[in-house]
């Protein structure tokens, strides 16, 4: 028979043989989700974000998956030692941050939660010094109406009142040409109308001879 103290060491080796087995199986998973997360980032949709919106200049991107991923983002700001971390979450991340419209850099580093804190892949969001004024609603009205409205466009020169009304008359320009060629098309549109109409007017005219010339021939000609 099996001593008291025999059967208390059987039971601490099952018990170590059962959290070594469960420890293999998660590390079997977790190998197995790295991968995964691997291959994701691979085929991962970046896109860096750098505008003024409501007078505030910001900087940062957005990252899509289409395969399932555990990832998350490490953020580095140039001017600061301070990491920031951001999740993955649903196949979706974005950061967004102000700056003070110097140049700066944001680093970025991915990684899986299932791969040890190893790098997956890195890159580097450059915000420049932006036109303050390109995120006025003026610029909205009609896209690409005026230089000016460009986020690089050099407005040091400039009051805010200046730019608007320099603004207001490219687009005012711009609206003048478009209604001038919708007029002008307008115009050839009315011309060309009656010359179509005359021309199908007489081609049909000239059919219709035609054939009546043709039932008189069969006819035996005129009596």
């Amino acid at each position: 028979m099996y001593s008291k103290g025999c059967v208390i060491n059987m039971k601490k080796i099952l018990k170590l043989l059962l959290i070594i087995f469960l420890v293999s199986i998660n590390i079997s998973y977790l190998k197995a989700d790295c991968e995964s997360d691997k291959e994701a980032v691979k085929s991962l949709n970046i896109d860096n974000e750098n505008y003024v919106r409501d007078g505030k200049f910001i900087a940062g991107f957005q990252i899509t998956s289409d395969q399932p991923a555990d990832l998350y983002a490490e953020v580095t700001e140039e001017s600061d030692t301070n990491k920031v971390i951001v999740e993955m979450k649903n196949g979706y991340m974005d950061y967004l941050t102000e700056y003070d419209n110097e140049p700066t850099q944001l680093n970025v580093k991915l990684y899986s939660k299932s791969c040890q804190k190893e790098v997956l892949d890195e890159f580097v969001v450059e915000a420049s010094t932006l036109n303050p004024f390109s995120g006025l609603e003026v610029c909205s009205k009609v896209a690409g109406a005026s230089q000016l409205c460009s986020k690089y466009a050099d407005v040091s020169d400039m009051t805010e009142e200046e730019f608007s009304k320099s603004v207001k008359k490219d687009i005012n320009s711009i609206m003048l040409k478009i209604n001038i060629k919708n007029g002008i098309r307008k115009y050839l549109y009315l011309a060309l109308i009656p010359f179509f109409t005359i021309g199908i007017g007489y081609i049909i005219a000239i059919r219709m001879l035609k054939e009546k010339r043709k039932s008189v021939y069969r006819g035996g000609g005129i009596k």
